[in-house]
């Protein structure tokens, strides 16, 4: 996973097989768990109760390539009237585990 994180040229320096295994089950996104700006939050569970009405800015899964965790997301929320005003110091953080 550490030289998955590194530069391209590191990466390049793997085994074939090694970077098949990191393709298919760690490099892209799987069903209803990915990174993402903006929009209604995958698991469509998250825009309920204190944030049902406020906008999604960014959504991270655990990710092992990412280096933490194995379970859970964080996402960014901000409201409305603090978007329009410009206000990012009332940007909300959330954590979820799964």
């Amino acid at each position: 996973m550490v030289l998955a994180r590194g530069k391209p040229a590191v990466y390049a320096l793997l085994p074939e097989p090694v970077k098949t295994d990191l393709d298919a089950h760690h490099r892209l996104p799987s069903t209803g768990r990915w990174h993402q700006m903006f929009g209604a939050a995958s698991d469509g569970q998250a825009q309920t109760g204190e944030h049902a009405h406020d906008h999604m800015l960014l959504q991270l899964h655990a990710d092992a390539l990412l280096g933490w965790g194995d379970m859970g997301v964080i996402r960014f929320w901000i409201s409305t009237d603090d978007l329009a005003a410009g206000r990012w110091d009332a940007v909300a953080v959330t954590r979820q585990s799964t």
